[in-house]
C-alpha cells in the first residue's frame, strides 16, 4: 500500500512585511506601556490627594458587614468606582489605538481591507 503524502511548501518570508510586522508590534508595545503609565499615575494621584479617603468617607453609608470588618458593599463599589475612572482616562488612548490608527488596513492584518 502506497500513500501519497505530499509535503508542505516552503513558506517564504516577506521581509516587507516582516518590517511592517515589527513597527506594529513596536507601537501597540508603546501604547501598553503609555496605558500602563496611565495607570500608575492615577493610583499616586489617588493616594497622595486623599481621593482615597473621601471616596471611603462617602461610601460609609453602604455599612452591611456579612462579617466584622468586611465590607463588600463599599469595596465593590470603590473598585468599580476607580475602574470607570480609568476606563475614561485610558478612552483616548483605546480609540487611537483600535479606530485611529487602524493596523489591519495598514499592515495588511486580518481585518476589512
Amino acid at each position: 500500500m502506497e500513500t501519497d503524502i505530499k509535503q508542505p511548501q516552503q513558506a517564504e518570508i516577506d521581509p516587507d512585511r516582516q518590517q511592517k510586522a515589527r513597527e506594529y508590534a513596536r507601537i501597540r508595545r508603546q501604547l501598553s506601556i503609555v496605558g500602563i503609565g496611565i495607570a500608575a499615575i492615577a493610583i499616586l494621584f489617588i493616594f497622595w490627594s486623599g481621593l482615597d479617603v473621601a471616596l471611603r468617607d462617602w461610601l460609609q453609608p453602604l455599612s452591611w458587614q456579612p462579617l466584622r470588618g468586611w465590607y463588600p458593599l463599599q469595596v465593590l463599589i470603590y473598585f468599580l468606582v476607580l475602574m470607570l475612572g480609568y476606563e475614561v482616562l485610558t478612552a483616548p488612548l483605546a480609540y487611537y489605538g483600535a479606530c485611529c490608527w487602524q493596523p489591519s488596513h495598514k499592515y495588511g492584518g486580518c481585518g476589512p481591507r
